[in-house]
């Protein structure tokens, strides 16, 4: 079953919504629609872009119910606006949240430890990186030594 990501356009209707004490299906009747599905879609979030024309049926059914100062654009506006993710609000790829929220799961001291192997497990891979980048040269010390072992 979906997720409920509500986007700011689905806040904007439902405070509308509860600032009106109407439900879902009052503001579906209001905009002539049969069924209140296609509404519930856009408020959840589930709609990612809906059409100018919806925008303005919505606005229209909010002036009829006495909210005179709400507009198209208020709406226009609020699907336009880049959601964000209270829980992820730097961006961060979605497999490096679940591992940090996997990590955060266990105790204090293992936290530590794998913050310890990892930081370990960077460092060694970021020399190994930069060894393979750099051009070899006979006179390096790491080629020179390996014969007087």
């Amino acid at each position: 079953m979906p997720q409920d990501d509500s986007s700011p356009l689905g806040e904007l209707i439902r405070y509308y919504l509860n600032m009106l004490k109407m439900t879902q299906k009052d503001l579906a009747d209001e905009m002539g629609l049969l069924d209140v599905s296609p509404l519930n879609r856009i408020i959840k979030g589930h709609t990612p872009r809906p059409h100018d024309s919806t925008l303005r049926t919505i606005a229209e059914a909010f002036q009829r119910r006495g909210l005179t100062g709400v507009s198209f654009e208020d709406f226009r506006d609020a699907r336009d606006r880049p959601q964000q993710d209270d829980n992820n609000p730097f961006g961060i790829p979605s497999v490096w949240v679940r591992l940090v929220r996997a990590v955060l799961a266990h105790p204090e001291d293992v936290q530590d430890g794998l913050l310890s192997k990892w930081s370990l497990d960077l460092q060694i891979t970021s020399n190994l990186l930069a060894t393979r980048a750099r051009p070899i040269d006979e006179s390096d010390d790491y080629l020179s030594n390996s014969d007087n072992s």
